[in-house]
């Protein structure tokens, strides 16, 4: 079992199984764009992303990827 803070961070592999229809990939882009709150790049090249910002995603809608203002 995690401990509660382990849980508020999520492998991009994780994070996407929240998001229907979201890819690893296509998440680490997102992630890269900026499109994810507070999400952090390691130096080891790998991304963690808090629970919250998935949560936000989620509630906001995810980015059109038609759109290029982002709107």
């Amino acid at each position: 079992m995690q401990s509660p803070e382990q849980d508020a961070w999520l492998s991009p592999s994780r994070a996407a199984k929240l998001l229907p229809g979201v890819s690893v990939r296509t998440l680490q882009k997102w992630c890269k764009d900026g499109y994810v709150p507070g999400a952090t790049h390691l130096p080891n090249n790998r991304w963690l992303i808090p629970r919250e910002g998935i949560i936000k995603l989620l509630e906001q809608g995810t980015p059109n990827p038609l759109d290029p203002e982002g709107e």
